[in-house]
């Protein structure tokens, strides 16, 4: 299941070379909302993505991962959490993104993260 959801991903990707695909794309992240735009960086990866499809990705695709940090999704969910938040810098989103994707493995079924 995790090849398909990977291929699905870069089909995707694939997509987003197109400038339409990547507005039609930033318009729906942007309509994912939240009540802040930590919240709203959580809510679109999870719209975006199943935790099984996030356990393969860090932010720099470091060890086997691939690196979140280079696809064209990101550059998308940047923009839609940009539009909501004006004052939201790249510091803030990439520190949420890589929360997010740091927890998947547990919300997907794993053993808990020691804190």
């Amino acid at each position: 299941m995790e090849g398909n959801q990977e291929e699905k991903f870069d089909e995707t990707e694939a997509a987003l070379r197109e400038e339409a695909a990547r507005r039609k794309m930033i318009t729906r992240l942007a309509l994912v909302g939240g009540t802040n735009s930590e919240n709203m960086i959580r809510r679109m990866l999870s719209a975006a993505m199943t935790n099984s499809l996030a356990c393969i990705f860090n932010w720099v695709g470091k060890g086997e991962k691939r690196a979140f940090k280079d696809t064209l999704i990101k550059d998308c969910m940047f923009a839609a959490a940009h539009q909501f938040d004006r004052r939201l810098t790249e510091l803030t989103f990439r520190v949420g993104v890589q929360k997010w994707l740091r927890y998947a493995p547990e919300r997907n079924g794993g053993v808990p993260r020691k804190k």
